[in-house]
């Protein structure tokens, strides 16, 4: 079973956590256990509604032969995670993760945390969530998890999301759970990070994060 390539320092298996309603593992672990094909998930997850906020190329329907297709492209660039509802053990959307460059964009002299970690990894995150759990508050429950997997992860100094400027909600979610917009903008793309190491790293997790107990140790 793959489990896609590392994640800079970081094993491919190893990366998961939950939450009070969300499982989040593997994505390939997550299919496994709930007996359903990783191609059938994509499927369902991935409409033109959910998928209108993902990278063009992204976007669309996913009939198999394409879902199946798509596994194999993110197996090999990075870890694909597999959100769950611990209430329906129903898969409620997909985490998507890359190392970002710790380089750029830069935040600027008047956002950049005094004695900040420059030195870990930086994750940049996107996620897509199903219609059917829209509106629920999820999505930032999902944030907060993912936050709080990189607080106790030392090899990670941040995460790095990209967002559309029109897209409000999506930047509330952020907002709320401790990213901060940097300086550099490209046409109407917006960056936010959130620093987990170092001077500026101290906005607490959510409550409703907790450790993951499915390794060995977010659109």
């Amino acid at each position: 079973m793959s489990t896609g390539e590392p994640l800079g320092s970081i094993p491919a298996e190893t990366i998961g956590f939950e939450t009070e309603r969300l499982v989040v593992e593997p994505w390939h672990r997550g299919a496994e256990r709930a007996g359903v094909d990783l191609a059938e998930i994509v499927s369902e997850l991935l409409t033109p509604v959910t998928t209108v906020s993902l990278p063009e190329p992204w976007r669309g329907r996913y009939p198999l032969d394409r879902a199946r297709g798509w596994v194999v492209e993110r197996d090999a660039e990075s870890p694909t995670l597999l959100v769950t509802d611990r209430s329906t053990r129903r898969p409620a959307g997909l985490v998507i993760l890359f190392a970002g460059d710790r380089t750029g964009p830069d935040p600027g002299p008047d956002r950049t945390p005094a004695g900040a970690d420059r030195s870990g990894l930086d994750i940049r995150i996107g996620y897509v969530l199903a219609e059917a759990v829209w509106g629920q508050g999820m999505a930032s429950e999902l944030v907060a998890g993912l936050a709080a997997w990189a607080r106790s992860t030392t090899a990670v100094a941040s995460l790095t999301a990209g967002v559309e400027a029109a897209n409000a909600a999506s930047i509330r979610v952020l907002v709320k759970n401790g990213f901060v917009e940097l300086g550099s903008r490209v046409g109407e793309g917006r960056t936010y990070r959130l620093q987990v190491r170092g001077h500026g790293s101290d906005v607490p997790a959510s409550p409703s994060g907790r450790r993951s107990e499915t390794g060995p140790e977010c659109h």
